[in-house]
């Protein structure tokens, strides 16, 4: 009986030792990017067209990057609803795919801007949008990069890349902050694409009202 309240102080002690760590690790500064005012900014999704090399092996659907623009289409609508200035395009991405937006996304950048009479493009890249399937342990699994172009030089203003897929305390319990601020509960792909905007707009102070 003393043996398993020992194991169990033992346990609760490296619990609260991993979350501390986490919130710690979580806290580290990072370098903001200058705060750029643009008077109109354009909104565009577009599919990703490099996939990781460690993803080599899952290459995503067409029905899933279309799920995933859309969903993001949606989320960064619900972001944006109070900021007039600025505006998500969705008629637009089949012209600024002809651009060629990886060859020359600076370029398509200043082509979109044209097009929409904004000073500012957004392009987003969705690459993964993968829905949690229970059946299979399959978690939730979103990736999508960002950048900020000014649209008469197509200078990048900010950029980033969200990237995660939902794990377990098993999996790695150093994410023991994580998974307790989420309601200690498994995500869907459309909710962990919600997170990974909001470390967007605080990666990137030009969005921000």
């Amino acid at each position: 009986m003393i043996e398993q309240r020992v194991r169990l102080i033992l346990v609760c002690l490296v619990a609260c030792c991993l979350l501390a760590c986490s919130w710690h690790g979580n806290e580290q500064p990072r370098e903001t990017p200058p705060m750029v005012r643009l008077e109109k900014i354009a909104v565009v999704v577009l599919p990703g067209q490099d996939i990781p090399s460690h993803e080599s092996d899952s290459v995503p659907t067409t029905e899933e990057i279309s799920a995933g623009t859309a969903a993001l289409d949606e989320i960064l609508q619900e972001h944006f609803a109070n900021q007039p200035r600025i505006a998500v395009y969705t008629d637009v991405q089949t012209e600024a795919s002809l651009m060629g937006t990886q060859a020359d996304p600076a370029r398509t950048a200043r082509g979109i801007g044209e097009s929409t009479s904004s000073d500012g493009v957004l392009i987003v890249h969705i690459f993964r949008f993968r829905q949690r399937v229970a059946s299979r342990h399959e978690p939730a699994s979103v990736a999508f990069d960002f950048r900020l172009y000014a649209a008469a030089t197509g200078r990048s203003i900010c950029s980033g890349r969200f990237d995660e897929t939902q794990q377990t305390l098993t999996d790695n319990l150093f994410q023991i902050g994580t998974w307790f601020k989420r309601g200690n509960k498994w995500l869907t792909a459309e909710q962990l694409a919600r997170e990974g905007v909001l470390k967007m707009l605080d990666d990137c102070p030009s969005l921000t009202p």
